[in-house]
């Protein structure tokens, strides 16, 4: 069974992704947190096949937590969603690890 971890601090975001995945996937176990730091304890206590996290969060950053991620998990596959332009961000967030 996949297991994919989502983080984002707007619950009806994690709701929403949560929906077309279970959709798609009817197997799939999906654990959510809403912020960062969450985040990064949660990858450490446990296994995922997949992050899906936002870019923008209180406390700890989806940024910072890719970061962090990609140290403990270096092979962990994170897909990071953001509201912002690519030019903003999409390259940064692909230089720290970031699979999309």
């Amino acid at each position: 069974m996949k297991r994919i971890i989502i983080a984002d601090d707007h619950s009806f975001i994690r709701l929403g992704i949560i929906q077309i995945l279970k959709d798609e996937y009817p197997t799939v176990e999906i654990t959510e947190v809403g912020d960062g730091e969450s985040l990064i304890k949660t990858v450490i206590q446990q296994d995922f096949d997949l992050v899906i996290t936002d870019l923008e969060m209180p406390g700890r950053s989806g940024l910072d937590a890719l970061v962090q991620i990609k140290l403990i998990k270096p092979s962990l596959p994170v897909l990071v969603l953001s509201i912002y332009t690519e030019e903003l961000y999409a390259v940064r967030v692909l230089k720290a690890g970031a699979s999309g």
